[in-house]
């Protein structure tokens, strides 16, 4: 029998996006996906109600909680929750970030399959893909606008987690934390890394070198930008760190990391035939194909209003 597998998300107004993320990871086996939404305008936790009428998703109100980031609100109720705690492993990350693997038919229990032992906890590292020069989005999928990334992992060693869920007592947005008792990390090509990092309060596996966040076997596809109009009207929605900065200005630190074009790479296109029928499936209903229409007109409406030509040059560095 297959171990259970769950992925986690906390969303706000990430309608335009989300049947394209909840497709994909419906199309890699995962058996659970729980998406917490927080505060949201364009009509994605309605489209994730829907989702769960009909068995796709399960859908958890995350309210904030005080000056607490929204986040760490929804990884605590994620861990708390019933079919999160009757899964085998769980992976937690963002309606940006798609997971590739590499191993057999690209799907997640390819990639447990190929843990070459014991393992509570892979890192897998990050994959930036950069905005392909689109200065507007012009709606569809991202795996298929977005097409370019860095060349080489980032030395600074940016990665999510695939774990244990009930190996651990708490996690942050990047790595699982709190451990009951010895556990084993590897990374992604299989090779056992050091775990001193789910004891501390790191955001990264500190102890291990940068060599050992591999993209071999599998990495994930992390699409920050998107597109220069996306990436700027993130500004308007918030971080879900609730951080107060100019992380999402234009040539901020952040978006010249991110934003490398460096090299094509559609491995995960692969993945498109079954990705397209299941939206298709989607897409068939009316109630919701209307309901990822209105969010798609909701940020066209919200952009005209808010990013200005002004409003764009004060949200770029110079």
């Amino acid at each position: 029998m297959n171990p259970r597998t769950a992925v986690v998300s906390c969303m706000k107004n990430e309608g335009q996006f989300l049947l394209e993320w909840v497709a994909f990871y419906r199309v890699l086996g995962f058996d659970e996906i729980l998406v917490l939404t927080n505060d949201c305008q364009d009509g994605t936790d309605a489209m994730l109600q829907y989702l769960q009428d009909i068995g796709e998703v399960t859908h958890v109100q995350n309210p904030r909680e005080g000056d607490e980031p929204p986040q760490v609100t929804g990884l605590r109720r994620a861990f708390r929750n019933k079919k999160v705690r009757s899964c085998d492993w769980m992976l937690h990350c963002d309606a940006d970030e798609f997971l590739r693997i590499d191993y057999g038919n690209g799907h997640i229990q390819d990639l447990l399959a190929a843990m070459p032992g014991h393992t509570d906890a892979i890192a897998i590292a990050w994959m930036p893909y950069g905005h392909d020069d689109l200065a507007e989005w012009p709606g569809g999928n991202v795996i298929e606008a977005n097409t370019r990334r860095q060349s080489e992992t980032d030395p600074g060693g940016f990665h999510k987690s695939l774990y244990r869920p009930n190996k651990f007592s708490a996690a942050t947005d990047h790595m699982p934390k709190r451990p009951y008792g010895p556990v084993t990390l590897r990374n992604a090509a299989g090779t056992e890394m050091d775990a001193i990092a789910t004891r501390t309060e790191h955001a990264k596996f500190r102890g291990n070198g940068p060599e050992m966040m591999s993209w071999d076997g599998a990495a994930l596809h992390h699409y920050a930008i998107r597109a220069d109009d996306i990436f700027m009207m993130k500004n308007a929605r918030g971080d879900g760190m609730a951080f107060n900065n100019s992380k999402y200005f234009l040539n901020s630190g952040f978006y010249r990391r991110f934003n490398k074009n460096e090299v094509t790479d559609t491995a995960l296109h692969r993945q498109l035939p079954a990705l397209q029928a299941k939206l298709d499936q989607y897409r068939s209903m009316p109630e919701l194909a209307a309901l990822e229409a209105q969010a798609r007109q909701w940020y066209l409406d919200l952009k005209s209003r808010v990013l200005t030509p002004e409003q764009a040059a004060k949200w770029t560095k110079t």
